[in-house]
């Protein structure tokens, strides 16, 4: 039986082959840890959903809003927006612990 366990940024990829064969066994399993290395790295290049990088959306996001406050600032706060700041949901779901 061989296991590989391989930690690349933040993820964990794990790995097992069982064959009567130890070398069998080892060359299976470099096999299954390529094709899952290959699998990390597009996702990573393409996005898991090929759309842009997620900084891309941040930066383009970014962008937006300042634009939206040089418009409020010029045209002077409008007051559904500040309806919206004000309220707060009493049933919305608080995060008490993030995994990784």
């Amino acid at each position: 039986m061989a296991e590989v366990v391989t930690s690349v940024k933040g993820t964990t990829i794990r790995c097992a082959e069982e064959t009567p064969d130890m070398y069998a066994s080892i060359d299976a399993v470099t096999d299954r840890l390529k094709r899952k290395l290959r699998q990390y790295k597009e996702r990573r290049l393409e996005g898991y959903h090929g759309g842009p990088h997620m900084g891309n959306n941040l930066a383009q996001a970014l962008e937006e809003m300042t634009s939206l406050g040089e418009e409020t600032t010029v045209n002077g706060p409008s007051s559904s927006t500040k309806k919206e700041e004000e309220y707060i949901d009493p049933e919305a779901p608080i995060v008490t612990k993030i995994k990784r």
